[in-house]
């Protein structure tokens, strides 16, 4: 949030609208209620979250699919793995510049160090929802079924199913707190949902996100 408000600083800005995916909410939350006279509007896309209170090691995880080398002989084929893992077709650009390709086009690796991911997510914190004055819209991915956490979840074997099964069950139940947390903390806060779609929901659901 202090990148972000030395940016707004140096441009001379006197309020900003922000707009975050994913992991980018926790930094809208603690901008919006660190510097409340910089926020204009915030807003969520499946990014309204408390992670804090989301305890990975206790999630059952299935075993997911194995890039092969097929997968990684192309931009098109990496994207072709990512759609079959997630159920979200990637844009190019972003592979192109996320992950890092051989002159053959070839995929060697991700341009960020895997201990990059650790870090962030060592410094998340708890969102101060309740300093959170400006009026915030959180649109919020709804999954219907466990294919569509696990889009691969037919070729699982009876083991893995169950897995996946008891972890949507509990990524539902701890997505349906979120919305009601967010709901009642922030005072100008509105929640809204869009079943069926993603985590990338401006890519599976643009119509509605939009």
């Amino acid at each position: 949030s202090k990148d972000i408000f030395a940016v707004v600083k140096a441009l001379d800005l006197i309020k900003v609208i922000l707009i975050g995916h994913s992991i980018a909410g926790d930094e809208i939350s603690k901008f919006a209620s660190s510097y409340p006279g910089k926020a204009d509007k915030i807003i969520y896309m499946d990014a309204a979250y408390d992670r804090m209170t989301m305890n990975d090691t206790s999630l059952p995880a299935p075993a997911f699919p194995n890039l092969t080398t097929k997968d990684s002989s192309s931009v098109e084929n990496l994207n072709a793995f990512v759609l079959k893992v997630t159920g979200v077709m990637m844009p190019d650009e972003e592979l192109k510049n996320t992950e890092l390709f051989s002159k053959d086009g070839k995929f060697v690796k991700h341009v960020s160090p895997d201990s990059i991911q650790g870090l962030i997510m060592r410094g998340i914190e708890h969102p101060d929802y309740k300093d959170i004055s400006c009026p915030a819209l959180a649109i919020y991915a709804v999954h219907k079924s466990v294919k569509e956490i696990f889009p691969f979840y037919d070729s699982l074997n009876d083991i893995d199913k169950k897995k996946a099964d008891t972890a949507f069950i509990i990524l539902a139940k701890w997505q349906r707190e979120q919305r009601e947390v967010f709901t009642n903390e922030v005072k100008n806060g509105t929640a809204k949902e869009i079943h069926g779609a993603d985590h990338y929901i401006f890519i599976s659901n643009p119509d509605e996100t939009e």
